[in-house]
């Protein structure tokens, strides 16, 4: 660990990680989970667009950027408000569920791959890109700067992301650089106080559940030369007017390394600059539509579904009856050959690409019809 900083102008690394593995003492439903109480944690649903962060303040109570409501006392209730905020009340999802019944399979299917469930698009266009990612931005920065100023008993007050740069220096080593505006509340008259300019750098903590922590938190002058040092990861990726504390004081950014525009590291300039007109982002909704459209033409298509009953009412049999290995020569013989054994066989051959593409068409089909009929749970 790096040396500590602490002033009321700057702190760095210590703001990591306390110790390997900081785990709340849970309820006892919840005793087999693990939750690390020093990092600001991604929670990921699949109808939202993106994480719903999270921390925990030091009396162990949970709150979600965006706001939630809260502050919740266990997990379940922090996963119960992230279902109502991704697919809204019960009677809005009958509602919903009711709508969707009435189209036909293929509509069903181009209405769920396309939109969330607030009826927003899944397509993403440059322009959603860059607002998406500034908003996720905003809240993580605005959920560090709550924990820091619960841990170290300060009064900031999250205002706005200036700039941002996402960096990686290698497997598991990305981070974020942030200048932004924050206002500072003099004890003295709490109403009163001033915007200045921070540096910020979030530390991405790697695993099934992504966790960040302020590696660096500084004061910087927004008029002065960034001339503490060259950081590498915003120089070499566009964002020239971050400025940053002495070099010293923040991990990432010091190795020579520059993506690929659209591979690496990105940052507003770069995903605003891309942005098309209108009237193209439209066109490419609608392309996108088309091609979706065409995906699942064969779901009106009555004799294909039904050999996908077919094949299934066999498959079905197949794992009810007997292990092939307990079967006579003969019987395996004649047995259609296992998933497995098929997919084993496949892998093996020279028209893998094809294979693959043929293969996940089928399990896509057999899926839907399950999903479609009962038979199988909707997707997570």
């Amino acid at each position: 660990m790096m040396p500590s900083h602490h002033d009321d102008d700057c702190s760095s690394s210590s703001l990591g990680p306390s110790s390997p593995a900081a785990a709340m003492d849970l309820p006892d439903e919840e005793a087999s989970c693990s939750w690390d109480t020093d990092h600001v944690v991604a929670w990921r649903d699949a109808d939202l667009p993106t994480p719903v962060f999270v921390r925990t303040d030091r009396s162990g109570a949970f709150h979600a950027y965006p706001a939630l409501g809260g502050p919740f006392h266990s997990l379940h209730q922090v996963q119960t408000a992230v279902d109502l905020h991704a697919r809204g009340t019960a009677r809005a999802q009958l509602e919903r569920r009711s709508a969707l019944d009435k189209l036909s399979r293929k509509e069903r299917a181009v209405r769920e791959f396309l939109y969330y469930p607030d009826g927003t698009t899944r397509v993403r266009t440059m322009r959603l890109v860059a607002d998406l990612e500034r908003d996720k931005v905003r809240r993580l920065a605005e959920a560090l700067l709550d924990k820091h100023n619960d841990a170290e008993g300060h009064a900031y007050e999250f205002q706005d992301v200036v700039h941002w740069q996402s960096i990686c220096e290698g497997k598991a080593k990305w981070y974020y650089h942030l200048n932004i505006t924050v206002r500072t509340k003099p004890a003295a008259d709490p109403e009163k106080g001033s915007g200045d300019l921070f540096f910020a750098e979030v530390s991405r903590v790697p695993g099934d559940v992504l966790g960040y922590f302020l590696s660096c938190f500084c004061r910087v002058q927004p008029d002065g030369d960034d001339n503490e040092g060259l950081c590498h990861g915003c120089e070499n990726n566009g964002s020239v007017d971050m400025k940053h504390p002495h070099a010293d004081l923040y991990t990432g950014g010091h190795r020579n390394i520059c993506f690929p525009r659209g591979f690496g590291p990105s940052n507003e300039m770069q995903l605003r600059g891309s942005k098309s007109h209108p009237t193209e982002e439209a066109d490419m909704i609608k392309a996108e539509e088309d091609r979706i459209r065409a995906t699942f033409d064969y779901l009106d298509d009555e004799e294909y579904l039904e050999n996908l009953r077919c094949k299934r009412r066999s498959i079905r049999a197949i794992t009810v009856s007997e292990p092939s290995r307990q079967m006579s020569s003969s019987s395996s013989a004649m047995a259609p050959p296992s998933i497995l054994s098929s997919v084993i066989v496949k892998l093996s051959a020279t028209n893998f690409i094809l294979w693959q593409a043929q293969i996940l068409t089928h399990l896509h089909g057999h899926y839907l019809l399950g999903h479609f009929d009962g038979s199988l749970d909707a997707p997570a």
